[in-house]
């Protein structure tokens, strides 16, 4: 009987008993003499008649059976016995000195889940609001036995306000009635539980006899199967459920109180099989307990594990990285053969081994990376790159992955750690960071100019040699665009833009010759070369622009070009005024001879005449072309015109030239090299394309730029880069003079197409270049 089955007993049914309580001061010797105390105690200690009145002291409180019981009378202001304090105690095994100098008194004897209860009633009492109280507990005896008591209280004398000095009490020992109530409530228990079981359990229970005939079925076996009681009763067990006995027709009976455990499924009315766990018992009285559990969840689990541990079976053993298990003390106990293979031992050699022992003293984890790995307490997972030892002695960089897995105490469980050859990447991060240095080093020590640009146009780097050259310091120039940096001419800024936007649009690189400013305001001839940086996707990211000063060249190539001019012009005019004379002399000659000549004399001294007129027309053509008076003293567009004349005059070809061009192009440099560029397209026509119709045009286009083509109906040819003639090299390295764009495209009904476009330059404006010491001259 535990305290939570008692109840603190406060009878409302005893009589107040009031003249028995004296109140109002009253002394207790006045009241109930010593004679009296002792009456008082005595008659509680005897049993109560069937007719006795209610004014006998706590007769309500006395129990049939109790053998041991005593009465006892307590004064709370001297905290004292005044009857039978010794006997009370005695029935614990306790003198009342013992008890008095334990620290709770007769408290430390109370069982600590009755204290409570206790307490409730003394209060009660002492404070006036209760008369009588009961309460059962235990007390602990001396020999360390409990004993249950019902201890009954009553108030025998109060104070003036109310509170009790002196009481009553009747202790029992009723440790014998306890059990036997807690047995008692037990068995009920015991068989409510049973008939639960019976009744509502989940799964089905059947009792058969030694034939396999049903003698009973529970609730939950009828509703699973669908049947009644009735239908079922000395129906053969195998009716209703199908037995997995392998090769064996019948089930065998278990021997007495043995149980055995099968597979197999209910075979209820509907035909729905559902497959369960079977187990027999064999009782007494020829009886077989046979007991269902619906397994239906548990076998779906259980595929599920099966599952689970192939999959995983699947991801160690063909893991591509080498996987070791390890316990508590870092053995290994199973390797996967990636690690075999990685490390050159076998199965059996690498399970002798612990997981230091793989590892390679250079690049080893200090040992407190060990303790921590096998720590249950800190993180589940560690990485750390180490180098392995393979059987040859060659090292292996690797990554290392461990993680631990504890058990369900958390004081043992196994590791996993996953070696992850990173050997190419290693070696890929240190041929990178040799070619990143170089680069540095190249971008450092380059003479050309590099710089990044994002896909807006802000400076992100430069190199020192742009800081050389322009005269500004990075600082100066990351950060803002390439527009507002000052670098680049303003006239430059559209093309500019426009090779930008070729990159985006996805040109691989834009070359040109462009103008830029020096901090101090110098203007620089520069050849640029733009290339994009691009993502996964082909989409620029970024733009790198290299550029080199060219400004000494094109001034030495401008005076080149001159000297060529002059000396072209000056031979020239010596086929003109020399060899041309001579040639007239000679054709006059020859006529006055041939008038002097009859027969075939005379036709033969003819035919020497036509040669010597004919050789004066090509010495004359030669003449002009090298000294092409028609450039002179005309603008570009006189000099196209008269070019198509020429043309259409010599070679008998329709020859066009048209121009919707205002401005004039009176820049005798830009009017020569433009002129020299349709003249060589013209001749390579003429030499290799034998076509019936050029074109010449000039027009203008946006941003101060105009473009000249020249366009022909002939034979085609090969206009890849790189395929280019001497002819074409002459022509794009004149248009890279004047900072013109030079093309030649072959269009899809035929033909030819040579562009140049070129910036239109302010009258009166020819954009001129200097170097430190150097005269000035025209790009």
């Amino acid at each position: 009987m535990s305290a939570r089955h008692q109840q603190t007993h406060i009878p409302h049914d005893f009589p107040n008993r009031g003249e028995n309580v004296p109140v109002g001061g009253t002394s207790a010797e006045e009241a109930y003499p010593e004679d009296s105390l002792r009456g008082l105690v005595a008659r509680l200690e005897t049993p109560p008649t069937p007719n006795a009145s209610e004014s006998e002291p706590l007769s309500n409180a006395w129990i049939d059976g109790i053998e041991t019981r005593v009465g006892y009378i307590y004064d709370f202001a001297t905290q004292t016995f005044l009857e039978n304090g010794n006997r009370l105690a005695g029935i614990y095994g306790y003198t009342p000195e013992e008890i008095d100098s334990f620290p709770e008194r007769w408290d430390s004897l109370i069982h600590p889940d009755d204290i409570e209860i206790v307490k409730e009633g003394r209060e009660a009492l002492l404070s006036g609001e209760m008369s009588t109280a009961t309460v059962q507990m235990r007390v602990a005896c001396k020999d360390g036995r409990w004993e249950w008591i019902q201890h009954d209280w009553r108030a025998l004398t109060r104070n003036d306000q109310g509170h009790m000095i002196r009481t009553l009490g009747l202790v029992q020992v009723i440790t014998p009635l306890a059990l036997a109530t807690q047995a008692l409530r037990n068995e009920v228990s015991l068989n409510a539980l049973c008939r639960t079981l019976v009744e509502e359990w989940v799964d089905g229970i059947f009792l058969v006899d030694e034939q396999w005939r049903i003698l009973f079925a529970n609730q939950g076996a009828l509703d699973a199967l669908g049947y009644t009681q009735a239908e079922l009763h000395t129906r053969p067990i195998t009716h209703v459920l199908f037995m997995d006995l392998g090769k064996k027709k019948e089930p065998a009976l278990p021997r007495s109180f043995q149980k055995v455990t099968l597979r197999g499924a209910h075979l209820p009315k509907d035909g729905n099989r559902q497959k369960v766990e079977i187990v027999l018992r064999r009782l007494p009285g020829e009886r077989v307990l046979v007991t269902t559990r619906d397994i239906r969840e548990q076998l779906a689990a259980e595929e599920y594990t099966r599952r689970q541990a192939a999959y995983y079976r699947g991801l160690f053993e063909n893991n591509p990285s080498g996987v070791a298990v390890y316990d508590t003390t870092l053995q290994i106990t199973k390797v996967n053969p990636a690690l075999r293979r990685m490390l050159g031992y076998t199965e059996k050699q690498l399970t002798q081994m612990r997981v230091p022992d793989l590892l390679d003293n250079q690049n080893r984890p200090p040992d407190e990376f060990w303790k921590h790995v096998i720590d249950v307490s800190t993180k589940p997972r560690r990485d750390i790159e180490v180098t392995l030892k393979s059987r040859e002695g060659k090292g292996l960089y690797a990554h290392a992955a461990a993680t631990f897995l504890p058990d369900t105490n958390a004081e043992a469980g196994q590791g996993i750690i996953i070696f992850t050859d990173i050997s190419a990447r290693r070696q890929a991060e240190q041929d990178l960071k040799k070619q990143s240095l170089l680069n540095d080093t190249l971008l450092k020590e380059s003479a050309a100019m590099i710089g990044m640009v994002d896909l807006e146009g802000k400076i992100l780097k430069v190199n020192p040699a742009v800081e050389k050259v322009s005269g500004y310091n990075a600082k100066e120039l990351v950060g803002k665009t390439i527009w507002e940096s000052g670098l680049v001419d303003p006239e430059e800024l559209p093309r500019t833009m426009e090779r930008l936007k070729k990159l985006q649009a996805g040109a691989p690189r834009v070359t040109a010759i462009s103008r830029a400013r020096t901090k101090s305001g110098e203007l620089r001839i520069i050849q640029v070369h733009n290339t994009a940086t691009r993502n996964a996707n082909n989409e620029a990211e970024s733009y790198i622009i290299t550029a080199i000063d060219i400004t000494e060249q094109q001034r030495l190539q401008h005076h080149l070009m001159e000297a060529i001019e002059q000396e072209q012009a000056r031979i020239g005019h010596d086929l003109h005024d020399g060899v041309g004379q001579l040639l007239t002399g000679i054709g006059a000659l020859v006529e006055m001879l041939q008038t002097k000549l009859v027969g075939t004399e005379q036709s033969e001294a003819g035919r020497i005449h036509e040669l010597v007129r004919q050789a004066i027309q090509q010495v004359r053509q030669l003449s002009r072309n090298m000294s092409p008076a028609a450039i002179q003293n005309r603008d570009l567009a006189a000099s196209l015109q008269l070019l198509a004349d020429t043309v259409q005059t010599s070679f008998r070809r329709e020859c066009e030239f048209r121009s919707d061009l205002e401005a004039k192009i009176t820049d005798p440099t830009q009017g020569t090299h433009l002129f020299r560029i349709a003249q060589e397209a013209i001749n390579n026509a003429m030499r290799h394309g034998n076509p019936k119709k050029i074109t010449i045009a000039l027009r203008a286009e946006a941003m101060g730029q105009a473009v000249m083509e020249i366009t022909n109906n002939g034979s085609t040819f090969d206009c890849r880069p790189g395929q280019e003639g001497i002819g074409l090299r002459v022509m794009n390295y004149r248009a890279s003079l004047i900072h013109a764009d030079f093309s030649v495209t072959c269009p899809p009904g035929g033909g030819v197409r040579v562009t140049c476009k070129f910036p239109l330059l302010p009258s009166g404006d020819t954009p001129q270049a200097t170097t430190h010491n150097k005269q000035k001259y025209k790009p």
